[in-house]
């Protein structure tokens, strides 16, 4: 078999060769091409049957064997009757059995279609078969040909793709709509770029030549090669991918999820663990690690790998922009990794590695990118299921690897053990991003104050509040034992200089927070500090509008309630030169009634 995406142009020159030779010796010669779009349709009858039509065709008179069976035949005849056939009339003569681009036949019909082929070599020793498809399918046609295949890999080099460049343009149906100069471009851009990704070089042509003058085809072009019109062509990739169906379109858009949404770039090792990874799974299965061929082959030539730096990246830098602002395309991204990489540190046997070790074992290469960046994912998305796994992994903090590993790193970066040590437990929280830590002891209902004497007595509903986690506060709210007016504590201060969830909320302008907090009857919006700043005296300082209009909404609100130094939030707010914030109390005092 020929492997490469230019089976097809390869294809057609050697049928042509085949069809050319024959002539002169009299051969029989039958070709399918399986088509991606009617890949539904060409069923392995389908296909052995127009082989058997062809061959049949070429003969001067239909062998009396094939036009019993098809007299005798009451139902429609099936692959093991026409593979008897086809048996029947390659037998007496030379044959060449053509099938291109037998990737793109549905994956549960391959097998069924090599071992048909497979069956019609035993008996007819006078017939050849030749496949064409890309690299994955090789190991297949190996298998069921048990010895009988010789594979052949061929990548095409610059002189070959110009030559299919100039093919295809010698067959443009828009005469005149491409003149010398354009040719030259097309060819000359093209075939620099088409070696990266043979796939997306042959979708760029395509949308070229379906412009219709030889401006437009230009400005295409030059687009395309700038990256900026090339959602059309990600696009088209992108069902194909998905049009594989089953395990290979998963696996496909699963590494496009992590290569394009990782907080740094995923050494090999690193992602395939990551894609071995099932959702609610209690253990990894090293069964389910791919290998890195059968991964670039489901991601349709979309990524390439770096074999000197051990990585799979994305082939254009276009595709990465695409992909990360296309949250139609990977729903939900933040939450899926965020689960993987805490299902994973859950695993048994990740959690009962030795705390000891300084590195990141060989046979686990995917825990540290978990350690240090699960967080990160969360911060930006947590659904239930992320949430109940920061529970898990918390309830053995203290002497978890991954605190090790974060911490580790963190010392990288700052060089300051000493301060990263005093500050444990607010530092995970702050990077984690999802106060998971206090989440643990909130079950039990004390507040969620943590049991270090370091934490300054800030509570979970505190740290939810005031880093704007509003799935974690409705969550700590939930359980029923949470005081919403309790004072958290502030850096370096004890906790009852702190401010209540909404002053910490309103301090850090986390307005999904105070919409949240605000809703409730039992919170009280004017509640101050100990210094005697209220939620609507810090959200004037800031100058966010919303928070401070939010917090006018409620008529339990003081908007002349002065802070610690005297100074009302009009004042401040006029001090400050926030202007919408002074109308919006100054409209509040005038009247006396809530903001709407």
């Amino acid at each position: 078999g020929i492997v490469g995406f230019y089976q097809i142009y390869d294809g057609s020159l050697v049928i042509d060769r085949l069809c050319d030779k024959g002539k002169e010796r009299h051969d029989s010669i039958a070709c399918f091409y399986f088509n991606f779009a009617a890949q539904k349709e060409q069923s392995p009858v389908d296909m052995l049957g127009s082989l058997l039509k062809q061959i049949v065709g070429g003969m001067e008179r239909v062998p009396e064997d094939i036009v019993k069976a098809f007299e005798d035949q009451k139902k429609a005849i099936g692959v093991a009757e026409i593979v008897k056939l086809l048996q029947t009339v390659t037998s007496s003569q030379h044959t060449f059995i053509c099938v291109d681009a037998l990737d793109k036949c549905l994956e549960k019909h391959q097998s069924d279609i090599l071992d048909a082929l497979r069956e019609i070599l035993e008996k007819s020793p006078g017939t050849r078969v030749f496949i064409t498809g890309r690299r994955h399918i090789s190991g297949q046609v190996e298998k069921h040909l048990a010895g009988k295949a010789v594979t052949l890999s061929i990548k095409p080099n610059n002189k070959d793709i110009r030559e299919y460049i100039r093919m295809r343009l010698r067959k443009d149906a828009f005469l005149g709509a491409t003149d010398d100069s354009l040719e030259s471009e097309i060819t000359d851009t093209l075939a620099e770029q088409i070696p990266e990704s043979l796939l997306l070089g042959s979708i760029t042509l395509d949308s070229i030549l379906r412009e219709t003058t030889v401006y437009t085809r230009r400005e295409k072009l030059l687009a395309m090669a700038e990256g900026s019109e090339m959602k059309e062509v990600y696009g088209a990739t992108l069902e194909r991918i998905q049009g594989q169906g089953g395990e290979r379109a998963r696996l496909g858009m699963g590494a496009l999820l992590w290569i394009s949404h990782s907080e740094k770039p995923l050494q090999l090792d690193e992602l395939l663990q990551a894609l071995a990874v099932e959702k609610g799974s209690t253990e990894l299965n090293p069964e389910r690690i791919y290998s890195v061929e059968i991964l670039l082959s489901c991601c349709l030539e979309l990524v390439t790998f770096d074999k000197e730096a051990s990585r799979v990246r994305l082939i254009h830098f276009s595709l990465q922009a695409y992909l990360y602002t296309r949250p139609d395309v990977f729903p939900g991204a933040y939450s899926t990794i965020g689960e993987t990489c805490l299902t994973y540190l859950n695993f048994p046997h990740i959690k009962g590695l030795s705390r000891t070790l300084d590195s990141t074992p060989q046979s686990t290469p995917f825990i540290t990118y978990c350690s240090l960046y699960w967080g990160a994912h969360a911060r930006k998305e947590a659904s239930s299921s992320v949430i109940s796994l920061a529970f898990e992994l918390f309830s053995e903090l203290a002497n978890d690897l991954s605190t090790k590993f974060l911490l580790m790193d963190m010392k990288k970066m700052l060089d300051l053990w000493g301060l990263i040590s005093r500050a444990l437990f607010p530092a995970i929280d702050v990077i984690y991003g999802d106060a998971a830590l206090h989440l643990e002891a909130a079950r039990s209902g004390n507040q969620g104050k943590t049991k270090s004497d370091k934490t300054y007595g800030r509570t979970a509903l505190c740290w939810a509040a005031g880093h704007g986690h509003d799935v974690v506060v409705k969550e700590l709210l939930s359980y029923g034992s949470h005081n919403p007016n309790r004072a958290g504590g502030a850096w370096g201060k004890t906790s009852q200089d702190g401010g209540t969830p909404l002053w910490w909320a309103a301090y850090r302008n986390n307005e999904g927070v105070v919409k949240l907090l605000l809703s409730r009857e039992d919170v009280n919006p004017d509640r101050p500090d100990k210094a005697g700043d209220t939620p609507l005296l810090q959200a004037a300082w800031s100058g966010d509008e919303k928070v401070v209009k939010l917090l006018l909404s409620r008529e339990d609100v003081n908007p002349n309630k002065p802070g610690k130094d005297g100074q009302t939030p009009l004042l401040i707010a006029v001090k400050r030169r926030h202007s919408l914030v002074e109308r919006l109390l100054g409209a509040r005092i005038a009247t006396d009634a809530p903001v709407p």
